[in-house]
């Protein structure tokens, strides 16, 4: 679930039909708000992960100490950021 439509209507996506999304708008649209939702229903899918690099700790700050956690890089970092990169890279490069 995204959200709600103009008229109330619920607002899907199916994830196993798509892989990627960009959230864009101005500050104050929701950015946040919608990312906080989807992840938070990704986290609780058994096959799904959630992965990134945070250097503001907000986004992902949630996540810590759960499954996920080891895919994350949370601060400023650079160094931490560069080694969960090259990991993910070498998972992803096992998985093909």
């Amino acid at each position: 679930l995204l959200g709600a439509d103009e008229f109330g209507k619920p607002v899907t996506i199916s994830f196993g039909e798509r892989v990627h999304m960009i959230v864009q708008g101005r500050t104050g649209s929701g950015k946040s708000r919608l990312s906080y939702a989807v992840l938070q229903q990704l986290a609780a899918a058994p096959d799904a992960l959630i992965a990134g690099c945070d250097p503001s700790s907000v986004l992902l700050r949630p996540f810590a100490g759960s499954r996920h956690a080891r895919w994350q890089s949370l601060g400023a970092d650079v160094d931490e950021h560069a080694r969960l990169l090259d990991a993910l890279v070498a998972e992803l490069d096992a998985r093909l």
